[in-house]
């Protein structure tokens, strides 16, 4: 009997391995050591078939995206104050029409083939002491490191 369960035990390691959905693959963690050898993954997310890696490097936060084959997807980095961004797109932001608003979240967000900052801005519509959210105006502004806006998108009223 012993024989029999060893003997099924190597059949089932040499068959070939096949990812669980929503788990992280050996070619996932094997890229992401690959391209940032000195970090680890505080946390695995699985979204559909990407797997994305937070971790902190540089002080910065992080997040690497990766498609189940291990192919890089992106990386995005939190960026925290305005006057942290690249001083072109720094300028354009502060010279654009919606540069009243309240930037509530920025990333520097690198591709395989690009580069971009990507700015979600809001205005708050209610006086003040109102109901925080009461009336939104929400955009989402994409740059690229030279301070052209690529695109602003009207995310929410």
């Amino acid at each position: 009997m012993k024989k029999i369960i060893i003997v099924l035990i190597m059949m089932l390691g040499i068959m070939e391995y096949e990812p669980v959905k929503g788990q992280v693959t050996d070619q996932v963690l094997s890229s992401f050591k690959q391209q940032y050898p000195q970090e680890s993954a505080w946390k695995w997310i699985v979204r559909n078939d990407t797997s994305i890696a937070e971790f902190k490097m540089d002080k910065s936060k992080k997040m690497a995206y990766y498609l189940p084959n291990g192919v890089w997807v992106k990386t995005e980095t939190k960026i925290p104050w305005t006057k942290d961004l690249p001083v072109p797109v720094d300028k354009s932001w502060k010279e654009s029409d919606l540069s009243s608003y309240y930037v509530s979240m920025i990333k520097d967000v690198k591709y395989p083939d690009k580069e971009m900052y990507v700015m979600k801005v809001q205005e708050d519509c209610g006086p003040d002491g109102s109901i925080p959210g009461d009336c939104l105006d929400i955009y989402k502004l994409y740059y690229n490191p030279d301070g052209s806006l690529v695109k602003k998108v009207h995310v929410g009223e």
